[in-house]
């Protein structure tokens, strides 16, 4: 209990710090922040997940979660998800399909092997690749072709400008 009392209070001191400036990266960094014990990345309990949102004061305007769906935010990239009525799917999450020659549809069945993992998954390892060797720190910017950098080759980016 008393651990949580700490996370609780020093979660309080890094907000009452941004006071006045709170945006989603600021919350991003707060949860990353593993002096405060906030960002929960080893030890006998760990984070499940992170999520920041932002929820506009115009109801014209959608609702914007980021998600890390990973148990450390300090290692994770923030990805941005938006619900609602008319949204589209974005082609970055959805797994590539192999039609006919699919093995689930050839006979024998399973005999090949295909690489299933969608854009954002394969962009995700390589940012966390980059974090690993301290070469980027993550936020909420785009992640394609190299991490915070897009150019003519690089799909769209997912995520929105702040």
């Amino acid at each position: 209990m008393e651990a949580a009392k700490a996370r609780f209070q020093a979660g309080r001191e890094l907000l009452q710090q941004q006071q006045g400036g709170i945006t989603a990266e600021v919350m991003m960094d707060i949860l990353r922040n593993k002096e405060s014990g906030i960002c929960m990345d080893s030890g006998g309990f760990r984070t499940t997940a992170s999520m920041v949102s932002i929820l506009p004061q115009d109801p014209t305007q959608p609702c914007i979660h980021f998600l890390t769906a990973t148990p450390d935010p300090s290692r994770s990239v923030f990805k941005p998800f938006i619900f609602g009525a008319g949204t589209a799917q974005a082609p970055q999450v959805l797994s590539p399909t192999f039609g006919a020659q699919d093995p689930i549809r050839t006979v024998p069945r399973f005999q090949t092997q295909v690489d299933r993992r969608h854009t954002l998954y394969c962009e995700h390892q390589k940012a966390l690749g980059l974090m690993d060797r301290e070469q980027v720190t993550p936020g909420i910017r785009s992640y394609w072709g190299g991490v915070g950098r897009e150019d003519s080759t690089s799909p769209p980016p997912l995520t929105l400008e702040m």
